[in-house]
């Protein structure tokens, strides 16, 4: 009989094994449920997969140890989403919504865990390994990613003068130019170093007899005044004229139109204007002076008017000079070497064509009163007081070719022997014993027939 008592009371607890572990079965699936209402229905599905995954039989788990042992290391990825699931539930209530070797989730069989976790053996979960991760965070693959991110993220502009510069790429612009131009190569606004416009504000819009109108002049302006006013750099002052002759006027030339000027003082300039000495200008005028040359007569390098020896029938040569006795004056050969334009013909002139190049004098001028000719070269019976030619004048008037010494002619006296010279000084008709000096130079110039 009592081992029947004692049978009876083994199976009653057997059952009542039973019942308690199918109790607490349901207890768990009611905490998953109420779990599972507070998540999303993504959630939920994993959930029941979990569930699913940890109601398997065991002897499943033991097939698949060998590839959950110890050594088994979760991808980044999965530790990233366990560290999520941490940080959106870390909670003890989850503990049974794990997947194997999660945190919170049950141990391997072989009572370990993922990476960074250890096995509550006890309680046959995974748990944080707290010294691991206060010893070295840096170990956690999420702690590492996020480090990584850190690293990767370019620094953010936080709104700072730009004047701070990345020392690694020379980087040195600015969002804000107005802080500073010292990185600049040209100034913001060129109104910097431009000068003060001296005609702003308007000085001249007080200024009696005054146009209103303001002119500059480098630094300074100047008030544009009405007629019969002039500007004396303060005030429109009346004009002041004066009548002048023009001057300046060159051998062979001719005002052309005015030979006198009304001229205006300009305290501005601090003189009178304009100029009365005389300038080339074919173009007429009857306010300035302006001269041109005389008929047969063309301005020659800016400087004089020549006589145009295309109107000419004797063209002549450049002014020679011979000195004796180092360089005697032989007359036959005095005009062998001259090559001017290209021609080898030329010669010494005689008397009176010489007396060609004469003006200004009318007295030896040809067809003057002078007798002395080809025709007529005795010194007594042609030589008279109008062959003393005019006032001595050095600036070259009495020649048409700027001559101003004596030239020497092949005419010769009969009385004498003597040869006739042209004194341009004076455009006087001479004998050359009477120019020869001590140092017995001869200037000539050689001609030729026009062609």
């Amino acid at each position: 009989m009592k081992k029947i008592l004692v049978v009876f009371a083994l199976f009653t607890a057997l059952i009542f094994v039973i019942s308690c572990g199918g109790g607490s079965r349901n207890d768990n699936k009611s905490d998953n449920t109420d779990t599972d209402q507070t998540a999303n229905d993504k959630d939920s599905v994993d959930a029941d997969s979990e569930n699913t995954d940890t109601s398997s039989d065991t002897e499943a788990t033991d097939t698949n140890s060998d590839s959950h042992d110890a050594d088994y290391t979760s991808t980044p990825q999965e530790q990233n989403d366990n560290d999520a699931d941490v940080d959106i539930n870390n909670d003890s209530d989850n503990e049974q919504g794990r997947k194997q070797g999660e945190l919170y989730g049950e141990c391997y069989p072989n009572k370990t865990c993922n990476l960074g976790l250890i096995c509550d053996v006890e309680n046959n979960i995974c748990i944080k390994d707290t010294e691991s991760s206060e010893n070295n965070d840096s170990d956690s693959p999420h702690e590492q990613d996020e480090n990584d991110r850190d690293t990767d993220i370019p620094e953010q502009d936080d709104g700072d003068n730009d004047s701070n510069t990345d020392p690694d790429n020379g980087d040195s612009s600015t969002d804000n130019d107005t802080d500073t131009d010292s990185g600049d190569s040209l100034p913001d606004n060129d109104a910097d170093t431009a000068p003060a416009d001296p005609c702003l504000p308007n000085p001249c819009l007080d200024v009696e007899n005054s146009t209103k109108e303001c002119v500059v002049f480098g630094s300074i302006y100047k008030c544009e005044c009405n007629p019969d006013h002039y500007w004396d750099g303060t005030v429109c002052g009346t004009v002041q004229t004066q009548t002048v002759n023009c001057t300046g006027l060159p051998n062979n030339a001719e005002w052309n139109t005015a030979s006198e000027i009304i001229q205006t003082w300009d305290s501005y300039l601090g003189t009178w204007v304009p100029v009365a000495t005389g300038s080339y200008n074919e173009i007429a005028s009857t306010n300035q002076c302006r001269f041109k040359c005389e008929e047969n007569y063309i301005w020659s390098n800016n400087s004089q008017c020549l006589y145009d020896m295309d109107n000419d029938p004797l063209m002549w040569s450049s002014l020679q000079e011979k000195s004796y006795p180092s360089n005697p004056f032989i007359e036959s050969s005095a005009c062998d070497n001259v090559n001017d334009g290209g021609f080898s013909d030329w010669r010494l002139p005689t008397i009176d064509e010489l007396r060609t190049l004469i003006q200004n004098c009318d007295n030896t001028k040809t067809g003057g009163s002078c007798a002395i000719t080809n025709e007529c070269l005795s010194w007594d019976d042609c030589i008279t007081d109008s062959c003393n030619g005019c006032d001595k004048d050095l600036s070259g008037k009495y020649s048409k070719l700027g001559d101003t010494t004596w030239l020497y002619s092949v005419s010769e006296q009969p009385d004498n022997e003597h040869n006739y010279v042209v004194d341009f000084s004076n455009g006087q008709i001479n004998d050359i014993n009477n120019v020869i000096g001590v140092g017995i130079r001869f200037y000539y110039r050689c001609v030729r027939n026009a062609d």
